[in-house]
């Protein structure tokens, strides 16, 4: 071990060293207690104090900063495909430019099995289904996509019909509203 025989090895006799446990050891010859003094060395396990602050310590937990950051990614891909699958001309450019790999079958299935990566890290049972959910969607997806090349391209026609008529409807509604603030009220009427 040690050359001299006069010095401890501290730290290998000791399983549960006292600055590790963050719990106060009990000493054998009378000194008084001290947080880094060394637990008396026992092979049966420490049992765990419940008190009141195990629910804050759960907490702690469950909203590691590390949730807290694979949940906004989880959003951020979320609303991306979302605002892909609703095709409206305005986010259809920006989208493209920004992550056109979303265009390309194999490269949007990869993109959603690292949605699926990030919904498992949670290791939640809802996780796990929205992990299992997404995997599924991803390779029905794929399937469409490389199986159906002009589906992209139909999708597309019709979404720009819609936006079209929503636009024409929109317009309508707005002129509409704008004339009848502008022309007097009909009680207001002059004689003449």
């Amino acid at each position: 071990m040690l050359e001299n025989d006069n010095i401890n090895e501290p730290l290998l006799s000791d399983d549960h060293p006292s600055w590790v446990t963050m719990e106060k050891s009990e000493v054998d010859d009378g000194d008084e207690d001290l947080s880094w003094n060394r637990p008396l060395s026992s092979a049966a396990p420490r049992e765990k104090k419940v008190d009141a602050d195990s629910g804050v310590d759960k907490l702690i937990v469950f909203m590691r900063l590390g949730n807290l950051g694979a949940a906004g990614y989880g959003v951020c891909f979320g609303s991306l495909i979302c605002c892909l699958e609703m095709n409206l001309s305005m986010l259809r450019r920006p989208i493209a430019d920004n992550f056109g790999f979303l265009y390309n079958p194999l490269l949007r299935l990869m993109f959603y099995i690292l949605m699926g990566m990030v919904a498992w890290s949670f290791g939640t049972l809802l996780g796990m289904i929205a992990s299992a959910l997404l995997a599924a969607f991803s390779l029905f997806n794929t399937y469409v996509l490389c199986r159906y090349p002009d589906y992209r391209a139909a999708m597309k026609e019709l979404a720009d019909e819609e936006e079209k008529r929503m636009n024409k409807e929109m317009n309508k509604q707005i002129i509409g509203r704008s004339w009848r603030h502008v022309s007097p009220p009909s009680w207001f009427r002059t004689e003449e």
